[in-house]
């Protein structure tokens, strides 16, 4: 495979990940209904902020209004570790490189997941299924994370 083939391959990752990562129309008019607690059609900063604390809250592992060194550090480690287990999986010969081959190999299994009806293509509702589970995949990891930062505490 050609440097061109695996630069068309990067950027094809790059465009579905855009997609994936933008709200859906529809899902971002559900988002906004939880977000607009007064239901005015617009967000307050109070309202953004109450529904969306952002990275302070998952850094703030302790829960006291403060991030500290030691929690930053984790949160750190933590996203290396996912990384690592990121690049292990795309490493399938596992010599410690990812080559162009291994990309389109990680690329078309993600594909494949997100094309469920196997038709190899990815309709607009193949899309929105895949950020909804995406996002409900986010929400658990989160809910998970804050279970055992309320263990510690107890």
């Amino acid at each position: 495979m050609g440097l061109k083939e695996v630069g068309t391959m990067v950027f094809c990752v790059f465009v579905i990940n855009t997609v994936m990562a933008k709200p859906q129309s529809d899902l971002g008019k559900a988002g906004m209904k939880h977000i607009d607690s007064n239901d005015d059609g617009k967000l307050s900063l109070e309202e953004f902020q109450n529904k969306n604390p952002g990275p302070f809250d998952r850094l703030d592992e302790d829960g006291d209004g403060s991030i500290y060194w030691h929690e930053l550090e984790a949160h750190h480690m933590e996203v290396q570790e996912k990384m690592r287990k990121k690049f292990d999986r795309a490493d399938a010969n596992g010599d410690g490189l990812i080559s162009g081959e291994e990309i389109v190999a990680a690329q078309t299994r993600a594909f494949n997941r997100m094309d469920r009806n196997g038709d190899n293509f990815l309709s607009r509702r193949e899309l929105i299924y895949a950020h909804k589970k995406r996002l409900s995949h986010m929400r658990e990891n989160k809910r998970e994370s804050s279970d055992a930062r309320d263990k510690k505490l107890l």
